[in-house]
């Protein structure tokens, strides 16, 4: 507890000012930024089904805080970035209407 106050003593703060403090460090509030990271690290799983990678992928960017028109583009590039599948991830990023292809 002393590092959550730092550089006050604990007694300095109130029970209700400890548990805050404490169940804030214990139970972080999720951010943008760390949903957006989590997403960027969404890869394929092995044995994964495209629609169930895809599902996974719309379900995690839906938390991302993402405007309507970067939603479809950040989901594409995830899609391919985390593919199992090198060949069809190179036929992929040369598809000119790859938006259309995850719908």
């Amino acid at each position: 507890i002393s590092s959550l106050v730092n550089p006050n003593p604990p007694n300095s703060k109130s029970y209700g000012e400890l548990k805050t403090l404490l169940c804030n460090h214990l139970d972080p509030k999720s951010t943008k930024t760390l949903k957006r990271y989590h997403f960027g690290k969404k890869i394929q799983k092995p044995n994964q089904s495209i629609a169930d990678y895809v599902a996974e992928l719309r379900a995690a960017a839906n938390d991302c805080g993402f405007t309507a028109e970067e939603f479809e583009g950040r989901l594409c590039d995830q899609f391919v970035a985390g593919m199992n599948d090198e060949s069809a991830m190179k036929d992929l990023v040369e598809e000119p209407e790859l938006t259309r292809t995850l719908r």
